[in-house]
């Protein structure tokens, strides 16, 4: 081979690898820019912790869990009902001038479902160590006078008329017979130092029928028991007891 075979050769060995590379990074469109780098570098996912995250992450990554929720909210307390008493036991009680203590007992539930009688009881005693007065408006009343105050209904639209109240007077065995023929005296008693006066009284869970004399089943409702006391005559409020003592009683019996 002549010297001229060996320059083509040469040639050929040089020009042919140089365009296979370039054509290797030649983009698809038939341009000569070649591609900048080929090579791409896999960068690791980083996970922010609470003390790299920033403000956002932070509220967003602290945001509780629905199980964690569930473990925050604050339970409903159970409340118990406590059934009254099945003997005497006292539902109100008031002390008066660090001289007279009136306390009310009823005797067994304060809701009457099948019973046919309410026992109501009074205890008035002198807590001073003197002898004390106090006020009977008649001779027929007691030292300490028990009502049923009946359901009032709805309050009156007019604010100033004032709601009646209807009352039981409640009557024991040992009380005196009322007599129209004489004429209620307000009577002064005296009641000396630790003595008590207790009175038991009766409902026979009724009230006034159709005629003036006749009795009715009480309909269901809420009834209250009420017991007054006048060791002034109701002096503050003229015409008011000193002491005046309420519970409510609840009647289910079915009676409409």
């Amino acid at each position: 081979m002549g010297s001229i075979g060996k320059v083509w050769l040469l040639l050929i060995f040089l020009v042919v690898p140089a365009v296979m590379v370039g054509g290797c990074f030649a983009p698809s469109d038939g341009t000569a820019e070649p591609i900048a780098s080929a090579t791409v570098t896999a960068q690791p996912t980083v996970i922010p912790t609470s003390a790299s995250a920033t403000p956002e992450e932070s509220s967003w990554s602290a945001s509780p869990t629905p199980a964690e929720v569930s473990q925050t909210l604050t339970p409903i307390p159970h409340v118990s009902v406590v059934p009254d008493p099945e003997g005497w036991w006292t539902v109100a009680g008031s002390t008066w001038n660090d001289t007279y203590e009136v306390t009310l007992e009823i005797f067994g539930s304060s809701r009457i479902t099948s019973e046919s009688t309410l026992r109501v009881r009074t205890r008035l005693r002198n807590v001073s160590d003197d002898e004390s007065t106090y006020i009977r408006w008649s001779q027929y009343d007691p030292a300490v006078s028990t009502w049923i105050v009946l359901p009032s209904g709805e309050p009156p639209t007019d604010p100033n008329v004032r709601q009646a109240v209807r009352l039981i007077q409640l009557w024991a065995e040992d009380d005196p017979t009322p007599s129209l023929s004489s004429f209620p005296e307000v009577q002064v008693a005296t009641l000396d130092a630790g003595d008590v006066v207790e009175r038991e009284a009766l409902w026979d869970l009724t009230v006034r029928g159709d005629s003036p004399v006749g009795r009715a089943p009480a309909p269901d409702g809420v009834y209250k028991i009420r017991a007054d006391f006048y060791p002034r005559g109701g002096g503050e409020l003229p015409g008011l007891p000193d002491i005046l003592l309420e519970f409510p009683i609840t009647l289910e019996r079915g009676i409409s």
